[in-house]
């Protein structure tokens, strides 16, 4: 998200920050392009429903295809050279050619699972790549659009949904997924992005949950804890949107494509920019957004005796493993608060080290980790995913 306006050179059309179109007649705007990563039809599982608690929810299991894969470079489907785009996919452009039946894991000897909380604006297409790989991996992936987001909330829904529903939404779905009878896997993790990234941070911090418990570990990439200077509004800004938040929850806002900061890759870039009503526009009410950045500053909020909100107390309930990703050239989320949580936070609450915890910063990694393709930024993410769990 980026309080900034637009380039004019890299948008199909002029999104206003207040009262986004999105209705279905402004589709006409924008040209569509096709997925720019290359993966096989036969492969994609079928995109299912279920409602829970007022919202009809989209959600993916991709099955583990491959128990084990010593081979950890996923050259074979993306190209990761700098300077240079994914091939064209001309076998899938929209999720009803995904439809083959193929929906749980088929792997015997599968025993991990991850469950993905996107970030702000996305939705499952955008992970595709990364759930297929891991699939080869043996990983099991399972996603759901969050409500106000995706093929859950489209076109007017969009953005409208709160803290209170997103740790409540993602509590549910652990359950759900976790007690279909065709997945076999024994250990579960959660995987956020982003502001799907300061979610299940939180969320671990939630000993309330029913379902925390079942968490194996956490891994986030470009979390949302604080926005980065450039992106990160003032003081009166802020004010207003709290003002807002309160008064109007369910005013729509367009928070911006970032798209260079977002991706290296022109192709992904223009995919998204044309991806209405999905990817674009990036439309949160003023409650989702005072919400995610509340949510993810109170993580590194200090007081004279440590954090307000991350505790000793809370932290004994925490999951026992915790992974966090962060491009050094991440211009959206501030990489320098992911250190912070992590060796300043999370220490001071936790002296027995009982949470095993690892940093990783990537010097050539951008915002989105799961969608660069240069400088072999991606590959490294899969590296350490796969290590971790």
């Amino acid at each position: 998200m980026r309080y900034a306006k637009k380039k004019k050179t890299t948008t199909p059309t002029t999104m206003p920050k207040f009262f986004p179109k999105l209705d279905p007649e402004y589709a006409k705007n924008y040209s569509p392009k096709p997925f720019p990563f290359d993966i096989p039809a036969d492969k994609i599982p079928p995109v299912q429903k279920h409602q829970y608690n007022g919202a009809n929810f989209t959600y993916m299991i991709w099955p583990a295809t491959a128990t084990t894969n010593t081979n950890t470079n996923t050259n074979t489907n993306t190209n990761t050279n700098t300077n240079t785009s994914p091939p064209k996919n001309n076998l899938i452009d929209n999720e009803n050619s995904a439809t083959n039946g193929i929906g749980h894991s088929d792997c015997e000897n599968n025993t991990t699972r991850i469950i993905f909380v996107h970030g702000f604006g996305e939705y499952t297409k955008i992970y595709y790549r990364l759930m297929y790989d891991l699939s080869l991996h043996g990983i099991e992936s399972c996603f759901f659009d969050q409500r106000g987001a995706g093929e859950t909330s489209p076109y007017k829904l969009k953005g409208l949904t709160d803290s209170k529903h997103q740790f409540d939404d993602l509590d549910h779905f652990i359950e759900f997924f976790t007690t279909q009878p065709e997945t076999k896997p024994t250990k579960t993790y959660l995987f956020g992005h982003n502001m799907g990234g300061g979610i299940v941070l939180n969320y671990g911090f939630l000993s309330e949950m029913k379902n925390l418990h079942k968490i194996d570990g956490i891994i986030c990439t470009g979390p949302l804890i604080k926005l980065h200077p450039r992106t990160r509004p003032g003081f009166v800004l802020t004010q207003a949107m709290k003002l807002l938040a309160n008064c109007a929850p369910t005013f729509q806002v367009d928070g911006d494509l970032d798209i260079d900061g977002i991706t290296d890759d022109l192709k992904v870039q223009q995919w998204m920019l044309n991806d209405f009503p999905w990817t674009t526009p990036c439309v949160g009410s003023v409650r989702l957004l005072y919400d995610m950045l509340y949510d993810g500053e109170r993580l590194v909020e200090e007081s004279g005796r440590g954090s307000k909100f991350v505790t000793s107390t809370s932290c004994a309930t925490f999951p026992a493993k915790l992974l966090i990703l962060h491009g050094l050239k991440d211009t959206i989320n501030d990489y320098k608060a992911s250190q912070q949580f992590m060796e300043q936070i999370l220490p001071s609450v936790d002296p027995q080290n009982r949470i095993s915890k690892k940093l990783v910063l990537l010097p050539q990694g951008i915002h989105s980790l799961a969608l660069c393709t240069g400088n072999g930024v991606y590959d490294d993410l899969i590296n350490h995913v796969l290590e971790f769990v």
